[in-house]
């Protein structure tokens, strides 16, 4: 994570990859299940998201899978919860391997994944289903 050189940028993790992220950062990454499934609807929607519509689609996708891990763990907290959650471990986590950029201001969230990150990711999430 970069240091902030001021308040504004202080709020907002995620630097544009110049780097790939290597395959055991991502493995690490996509070890917990709610990560797995935030990266997986990111990149399946392409574009920025708010953390408000992130949160539903974790509760919605915890209650029509409820045999999953993730949906256990979804179901298992308020949708409150989960969103703190989301903004104080998740988002940042993803911020800083620079899989995504946070905004905790704007409380948005865009995929910032380069392309070999991508086909990597692929793999992964493909191999999970």
């Amino acid at each position: 994570m970069k240091v902030p050189s001021d308040e504004r940028e202080q709020l907002t993790w995620g630097e544009p990859p110049n780097d790939d992220v290597s395959f055991a950062t991502l493995v690490d990454v996509l070890a917990d299940s709610q990560r797995h499934r935030l990266l997986a609807m990111l990149t399946d929607t392409g574009g920025t998201v708010s953390v408000d519509e992130l949160t539903t689609r974790l509760v919605e996708h915890a209650q029509t899978n409820r045999s999953s891990t993730a949906a256990s763990s979804a179901v298992g907290n308020s949708k409150q919860r989960l969103r703190i959650r989301l903004q104080h471990v998740h988002l940042p986590k993803l911020a800083d391997c620079n899989l995504i950029k946070y905004d905790a201001n704007a409380q948005t969230v865009t995929p910032t994944v380069s392309p070999t990150a991508e086909v990597m990711l692929t793999d992964l999430l493909a191999s999970a289903k």
